[in-house]
């Protein structure tokens, strides 16, 4: 992550907030647990809504009140889902609290003055899951002209009769008649895995936490307050590092130059989390920091030994505990190279001690480091699908195809400039749940977040604002303290954020990719998340377009998918352009034709994917961002709204033309003349240009430096 470059701008045509006409007297309307409504827009009064998950998954729905004068005493009640099986009754409703996102504190970077306002974020439990105490949720008083949400999550057992769910939800407020709408919930016939099938690795700090609560009249005891944060994140499918409370006592043993262990403290405490009895049963955490040696080395004792040693005690009782593949060693955050000869003996050291500790490093691929790493933890920007020069996407590949692990990361970079997935407070729901999607899509397997409670360890109540400096909305917190005086009841608890709904729905998609690939259906799913994420910074951004994907996934699962693929497209012609490749072709005739993928080579057997545009009318595209002069192998696919892809099309050659040498860099009007895509067939079809600047041919000069997170 250490060149400088220019990133093209890409013009996306956004995503409208939940339209709606003019405030009506008193609106009330269901929707969608994902559709993140901000206040101060309307909605459509819809009074019923449908739902659809597996067993053993979370799937929430939104209550949406609205009123001219303002109202009081507002409550919601939602009744047991009842149906072909037992009543499905785990169904936690939470009222959203809003935090204030100013003009001068927006996140994304150039800011669009419309993301200033209001935004939902924590979520204030009518009764909370750890105590059963009444909460401050509701009932609540609503000013005018001020839309509130109501998060509504319904949990789905194990083993529930598939089939079509009723219930009732009934708004009520003094002087309103009562309101009632209707929501179903469709049981499909599978189960979603026990557990967190992604490594999931976010910062933590109990230290922090716990500090919070006590200076804010906090009632609850340390070690009962860490047990109920620990299983909030469990119950988000989210995992933690530098969680454990305990450490093994120790004593060094002078005549076998070694020390002797008492694990005792720390299996009973800590190993609940890696044995999956702390939460539901199954739900363990994927990681654990390995902590450096201590100090007191004797002065008899030779500190390399000390270090190997305490480092060899780890790994060995970890591994006769059956905690496999957990223990990793985070090396110095986002490296310079001047660095990396140290990060080689530090990493050497660490397999002295043991070979299967796992050194991991924020960093994109460096062959300097190549065989040193055991875990490639690129930041999300700096993975190479977005920048013209290695490491590109297939050399993570060769290293998994070698034994090691590739995570990814996000922080505050994401929000500069081009358009990723991101943690940030005034962004839509889509910006969480598309991580998993991304994740899946590029073949890792873990996500790295550096810390999860930032903002209250810089003194700030992140109930009134999530901004702390120099960080934007939320980067570095994702939940709330529970405390008294700002939830109601009698004891502290954590309280989650939209974002970590947001997330979890994003890692139980997940769950089912996992299934797939479990079932040797992981080439379609490849295909399904390369067309919803060509690239890492273009994707999709409607969280009902989302939903109708994960029910194709559904659908597959189930085996009631459509699995005839489109025929290729014919024709195909191709025309260099500056800097890239025009093409044309003649498309299939099929009745759920969806878009189609381009693919390009330098040489036979190369596989390059050039991006892919979602619009079945479309008969031609601009692959762009090649390189001039040489000479380009070229295919087209056709793929189905059931994410069925064809057999390649006939393979075309062409050569790109010299173009612009400032191509690719900002226009004055902020635009990109050229972002791919072509003709989509439709002069404002907003689905069409999915693609943007597509892989650049691995050409540029990498000689140049740039700072990533650590630089900010």
């Amino acid at each position: 992550m250490k060149r400088k470059y220019w990133l093209p701008l890409i013009i996306l045509l956004a995503v409208g907030l939940t339209a709606g006409a003019a405030s009506a007297d008193y609106l009330v309307g269901l929707s969608h647990g994902t559709d993140k409504q901000r206040p101060e827009y309307s909605f459509t009064s819809n009074d019923t809504f449908a739902l659809q998950a597996a067993g053993n998954e979370w799937e929430p729905f939104a209550v949406l009140i609205r009123d001219d004068q303002g109202l009081t005493n507002v409550n919601v009640e939602v009744s047991e889902f009842t149906g072909p099986g037992d009543p499905i009754d785990e169904i936690e409703p939470y009222r959203a609290a809003y935090v204030p996102v100013p003009a001068e504190h927006i996140s994304h970077v150039p800011p669009d003055p419309d993301m200033a306002g209001d935004w939902p974020d924590g979520l204030i439990p009518f009764v909370d899951h750890f105590t059963g105490e009444t909460r401050d949720g509701a009932p609540f008083d609503l000013a005018a002209n001020y839309t509130q949400m109501i998060f509504v999550d319904v949990f789905i057992p194990e083993g529930q009769e598939p089939g079509t769910y009723t219930a009732t939800v009934t708004v009520t407020a003094d002087d309103r008649a009562d309101w009632t709408g209707t929501v179903t919930l469709e049981v499909w016939d599978f189960t979603l895995p026990t557990g967190i099938s992604l490594a999931s690795n976010y910062g933590w700090s109990l230290s922090t936490v716990y500090n919070w609560h006590q200076a804010h009249g906090g009632v609850t005891d340390r070690a009962t307050l860490n047990t109920r944060y620990l299983q909030e994140f469990a119950r988000h499918r989210m995992a933690l590092y530098g969680w454990n409370t305990k450490s093994p006592a120790y004593t060094w043993n002078d005549t076998n130059q070694t020390f002797d262990w008492d694990w005792t403290e720390f299996d009973t405490v800590d190993g609940p989390v890696l044995d999956g009895t702390f939460y539901r049963p199954g739900y363990k955490f994927t990681g654990l920091t390995l902590p450096g040696a201590p100090g007191g080395c004797p002065g008899t004792v030779d500190p390399v030994v000390w270090e190997r040693e305490y480092w060899k005690g780890w790994a060995q009782h970890f591994r006769d505990r059956g905690w496999n593949d957990v223990l990793w060693y985070y090396m110095p955050d986002e490296p310079r190279p001047e660095m990396y000869p140290a990060l080689r003996e530090l990493a050497a050291r660490l397999h002295a001690a043991d070979p299967d500790l796992q050194p991991l490093v924020t960093e994109q691929f460096e062959e300097d480091l190549a065989g040193d790493v055991d875990i490639w933890c690129p930041d999300e920007p700096f993975f190479s699908d977005s920048m013209p020069y290695p490491p590109f996407p297939e050399v993570y590949e060769e290293r998994r195809a070698l034994g090691e692990k590739t995570w990814w990361y996000n922080c505050v970079s994401a929000t500069i400039l081009l358009d990723f997935a991101s943690h940030a407070v005034d962004a839509e729901s889509s910006y969480m749940r598309i991580w998993p999607w991304l994740t899946r899509r590029y073949h890792f397997t873990g996500i790295l977040f550096w810390h999860t409670v930032y903002v209250i360890g810089q003194g700030h109540d992140p109930w009134e604002s999530m901004y702390a400096s120099p960080f934007f909305q939320g980067d570095g917190s994702v939940i709330y303290p529970g405390t008294i005086d700002h939830i109601g009841g009698e004891t502290d608890i954590p309280v989650a954020s939209l974002r970590m709904k947001y997330l979890r729905e994003g890692m139980e998609d997940y769950e089912y990719f996992h299934l797939l690939d479990n079932q040797g259906d992981a080439e379609w799913v490849d295909a399904v998340t390369r067309t919803v994420g060509p690239k890492s910074y273009v994707w999709e951004h409607d969280w009902s377009t989302l939903l109708n994907w994960r029910e194709r996934v559904a659908q597959r699962i189930l085996g009631t998918s459509d699995d005839t693929p489109p025929a290729p497209p014919t024709n195909l012609t191709a025309a260099g352009v500056a800097n890239g490749v025009e093409l044309t072709w003649t498309k299939p005739t099929a009745p759920d034709l969806a878009g189609y993928e381009f693919w390009y080579g330098l040489y036979e057997g190369d596989a390059f994917f050039g991006g892919s545009i979602d619009n079945a009318a479309a008969t031609s595209a601009v692959i762009d961002g090649l390189m001039p002069g040489r000479e380009y192998l070229l295919w087209v696919k056709a793929f189905d709204e059931s994410g069925n892809r064809s057999a390649d099309s006939e393979v075309v050659t062409a050569t790109p033309t010299e173009g612009d040498d400032d191509a690719g860099k900002p226009d004055d009007d902020g635009g990109d003349d050229d972002a791919g895509g072509g003709d989509t067939g439709s002069d404002d079809d907003d689905q069409g240009n999915r693609n943007g600047v597509n892989v650049a041919e691995k050409s540029a000069d990498d000689s140049d430096s740039a700072s990533g997170c650590g630089g900010w």
